[in-house]
Formats: structure tokens, C-alpha cells, sequence
């Protein structure tokens, strides 16, 4: 089974129109965050993996896209996480990283598959 996250499909330079029938039978779970326009190097791309993931919407990547192409692929995702590893967003403190996280995830799926939210 496969789990789909924002940030490597981006950083994977994947578009938004590849999901196969055979693939989104396979997808049981998608994690959701943003990423910066330009990658870090090559070298140290781990790095904005593990310190500059960013909260959904928030980027320059598109996250309602990312969830919208999952929903358009008829996937019935089991679980919807959201992955945000920021040193800067936690650096706000937990509560304000948690209400900013939640509300910016709200939004984008409000946008791209309302039916989540409700």
C-alpha cells in the first residue's frame, strides 16, 4: 500500500496528473504540508525535510491541488495527516503551532474536498 505526501511529490518534481486507476487503488493514507518555491541543495535537501516543512497552503506549492488530484483519482483515503516539520513554526510555541497548522489544513481542505471537513 502507499501513503502520498505533499512535500515528495513536490520535491519529486511530480505533476499533479499521473495517478493511474492501479496506483489510487494502492493509496490508503496522504500527509499534507507545503514547501518553499526553490528546494534546498541537493546536498542537504534532508534538511528542509526534517526543519522547513511548511503548514498546508502556506508555501509556494500547491496543497489543494495535491488533495484535490487524490479526491479526482477516487481515492478513499483511511487516514488524512498532516506532516508539518518546521523549526520555525514550532518555534512559536505548541499551542500557536497547532491552531496555526490546523487552521491553514482547514483551509485547503475546505477548498479542495470539503466532505473531509464535515
Amino acid at each position: 500500500m502507499l501513503i502520498l505526501d505533499t512535500w515528495h511529490w513536490v520535491r519529486a518534481d511530480q505533476p499533479y496528473d499521473i495517478l493511474t486507476p492501479e496506483i489510487a487503488k494502492k493509496v490508503i493514507s496522504i500527509q499534507i504540508n507545503d514547501a518553499y518555491d526553490r528546494p534546498y541543495a541537493a546536498s542537504i535537501l534532508r534538511d528542509e525535510s526534517m526543519h522547513d516543512r511548511l503548514a498546508p497552503g502556506t508555501g509556494a506549492k500547491d496543497t489543494a491541488g495535491f488533495v484535490k488530484m487524490i479526491k479526482d483519482a477516487g481515492i478513499d483515503p483511511k487516514v488524512v495527516g498532516v506532516e508539518v516539520i518546521s523549526d520555525e513554526i514550532l518555534g512559536r510555541g505548541i499551542d500557536a503551532a497547532a491552531a496555526y497548522t490546523y487552521e491553514n489544513t482547514e483551509k485547503v481542505l475546505k477548498e479542495a474536498w470539503p466532505e473531509l471537513v464535515d
